[in-house]
């Protein structure tokens, strides 16, 4: 699929100015390298770009007791916020790409969607599910529940934004009602099967596919970079398997794991002792990640989430030929057909743990 071609296609030179809305912008995130590619890309087209500024935690400004920077960014967010909604305001008979909702304000989705024709581009399941990541809070597997309902389990928030619950299951139900107002831009087929059950046979719905912009031919290693059996490509959340990997790791211990990330956050995260074969180190894709995922003998991409198209595993399967997942009845890694030797893991870990060591035995 020619992606850059269906978004020339979508936002042609018209007397109507088009805009892309985000409530993430560009950065480090997954969302915000997808922000950078849209904007390298599509900057000469008649697209104007309108999304917040990325947020610095405050929780780590709280922790190293920086407080003059801690109450600073709490006014930036403030006006950051009025300025944004203010843009927003003055749009009207417009064709509007919206991008991570959650973060833009439901409500002022709301707004845009009575005055303008609205495409929604669909980059997590927050349309059925109010974490966003459709990850059981209990079994962490791919759950289903709420596709077509919404009644969420009562251990279920609201993810990333702390919505009050009983609001965001609202929204999503106003947004269920009112579907027919909006066109919905999927990344992939599976994606479409889910909008289609949750939404109903009639809905205007598109596969796009996902912009990238971070491959090339230069597959050269650093002479310095370790070899490790298993590389985890993936942010360290339970969605995106962390607690699967560092599991697999115990029942393996014959076999070396490597996590891009620092030892103190993913022991946080696992209720565990983390076991000798795991190499826990800080890295992005640009500073020694790239390296390891080339270099591994097995890169592990295990969302558990119905993930549609993940710039990880797109990486993950240009860069090697051996890449694992774990089986999801909605997930990309269904359907993607370029990995080489895709190895399609069982949720269940002792069968996986036989499933990687035969995978061994046998390449």
């Amino acid at each position: 699929m020619d992606t850059k071609k269906v978004y020339k296609e979508l936002l042609k030179k018209t007397k109507i100015r088009n805009y892309l809305v985000s409530g993430i912008g560009p950065g480090p995130s997954g969302v915000g390298r997808l922000m950078q590619n849209l904007i390298f890309l599509y900057k000469e087209e008649n697209l104007k770009f309108i999304y917040k500024r990325n947020h610095i935690s405050l929780s780590s400004l709280k922790s190293h007791k920086k407080y003059f920077y801690f109450y600073y960014e709490i006014i930036l967010r403030i006006f950051d916020d009025i300025l944004f909604k203010l843009k927003l305001f003055f749009i009207k008979d417009k064709r509007i790409i919206i991008i991570h909702p959650q973060t833009i304000g439901y409500k002022t989705i709301i707004y845009l969607l009575k005055y303008n024709n609205i495409f929604l581009y669909v980059v997590d399941n927050s349309f059925f599910c109010i974490r966003s990541y459709n990850v059981h809070p209990t079994y962490h597997n791919e759950c289903l529940h709420c596709l077509g309902s919404l009644e969420p389990h009562n251990s279920c928030y609201p993810e990333p934004v702390m919505y009050f619950k009983k609001l965001n299951i609202n929204y999503l139900k106003y947004f269920k009602l009112n579907s027919s107002k909006i066109s919905f831009l999927a990344q992939n087929k599976n994606q479409k099967k889910l909008l289609i059950k949750h939404f109903g046979e009639n809905i205007k719905v598109r596969v796009v596919g996902m912009v990238i912009n971070e491959l090339d031919d230069d597959i050269n290693l650093n002479k310095n970079s370790k070899r490790y059996d298993i590389v985890f490509h993936g942010k360290s959340i339970i969605p995106k398997g962390i607690i699967y990997v560092l599991n697999l790791a115990h029942k393996l211990p014959q076999f070396t794991f490597m996590i891009p990330d620092l030892f103190a956050n993913v022991q946080k995260l696992y209720p565990r002792k983390i076991t000798n074969n795991v190499t826990c180190h800080e890295m992005s894709w640009e500073t020694g990640l790239k390296d390891s995922v080339i270099n591994a003998r097995l890169v592990l991409n295990p969302s558990l989430w119905s993930a549609p198209i993940e710039g990880a595993l797109l990486k993950s399967a240009y860069y090697n030929s051996n890449v694992g997942t774990v089986i999801s009845e909605y997930g990309y890694e269904g359907e993607i057909n370029i990995i080489r030797n895709h190895l399609r893991l069982s949720s269940d870990i002792s069968i996986a743990s036989e499933q990687i060591i035969n995978f061994f035995n046998n390449s």
